[in-house]
Protein backbone atom coordinates (compact mmCIF):
# COMPACT_ATOMS: atom_id res chain seq x y z
CA UNK A 1 0.00 0.00 0.00
CA UNK A 2 1.02 3.28 -0.54
CA UNK A 3 1.55 5.25 2.92
CA UNK A 4 1.72 8.73 3.44
CA UNK A 5 2.39 10.35 6.60
CA UNK A 6 1.98 6.90 8.07
CA UNK A 7 -1.76 6.14 6.49
CA UNK A 8 -2.81 4.46 2.85
CA UNK A 9 -4.13 6.38 0.32
CA UNK A 10 -7.36 5.55 -0.32
CA UNK A 11 -9.37 5.92 -3.49
CA UNK A 12 -12.39 8.52 -3.49
CA UNK A 13 -14.41 5.22 -2.71
CA UNK A 14 -12.40 4.03 0.94
CA UNK A 15 -11.06 1.66 -0.59
CA UNK A 16 -7.02 1.34 0.18
CA UNK A 17 -4.51 1.23 -2.48
CA UNK A 18 -2.65 -1.39 -2.79
CA UNK A 19 0.23 -2.06 -5.64
CA UNK A 20 0.68 -5.95 -6.88
CA UNK A 21 4.08 -5.44 -7.66
CA UNK A 22 7.70 -4.12 -7.02
CA UNK A 23 7.65 -2.21 -10.19
CA UNK A 24 4.21 -0.91 -9.81
CA UNK A 25 5.51 0.71 -6.49
CA UNK A 26 7.89 1.85 -7.43
CA UNK A 27 6.52 4.15 -10.40
CA UNK A 28 3.79 5.29 -7.58
CA UNK A 29 6.51 5.73 -5.12
CA UNK A 30 8.70 8.40 -8.16
CA UNK A 31 5.19 9.36 -8.21
CA UNK A 32 4.54 11.07 -4.75
CA UNK A 33 8.03 11.81 -4.57
CA UNK A 34 7.91 14.23 -7.38
CA UNK A 35 4.64 16.22 -6.10
CA UNK A 36 4.97 19.31 -4.04
CA UNK A 37 3.05 20.95 -1.52
CA UNK A 38 -0.09 20.46 -3.49
CA UNK A 39 -0.69 17.08 -4.98
CA UNK A 40 -1.64 17.45 -8.43
CA UNK A 41 -3.54 14.15 -9.66
CA UNK A 42 -3.02 14.38 -13.33
CA UNK A 43 0.69 13.40 -12.23
CA UNK A 44 0.09 10.35 -10.62
CA UNK A 45 -1.44 8.02 -13.50
CA UNK A 46 0.27 4.88 -11.93
CA UNK A 47 -1.66 5.69 -8.63
CA UNK A 48 -4.94 6.63 -10.53
CA UNK A 49 -4.93 3.38 -12.51
CA UNK A 50 -3.85 1.07 -9.60
CA UNK A 51 -6.92 3.36 -7.31
CA UNK A 52 -9.36 3.02 -10.17
CA UNK A 53 -8.73 -1.28 -10.29
CA UNK A 54 -9.27 -1.33 -6.46
CA UNK A 55 -12.82 0.03 -6.84
CA UNK A 56 -13.81 -2.67 -9.45
CA UNK A 57 -15.52 -6.11 -8.61
CA UNK A 58 -13.47 -9.03 -8.60
CA UNK A 59 -14.06 -10.40 -12.06
CA UNK A 60 -14.03 -6.93 -13.37
CA UNK A 61 -10.47 -6.22 -12.03
CA UNK A 62 -9.73 -9.19 -13.73
CA UNK A 63 -10.75 -8.44 -17.51
CA UNK A 64 -9.39 -4.82 -16.75
CA UNK A 65 -6.10 -6.34 -15.94
CA UNK A 66 -6.11 -8.14 -19.21
CA UNK A 67 -6.82 -5.40 -21.23
CA UNK A 68 -4.20 -3.13 -19.62
CA UNK A 69 -1.48 -5.63 -19.97
CA UNK A 70 -2.06 -5.25 -24.01
CA UNK A 71 -0.55 -1.55 -23.34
Amino acid sequence: AILLDGKPVRTPGGTIIRLPNAALADAACAEWRAQGEQIHWESLPVTRLCGALAELTPDDAVAMRHVLCGY
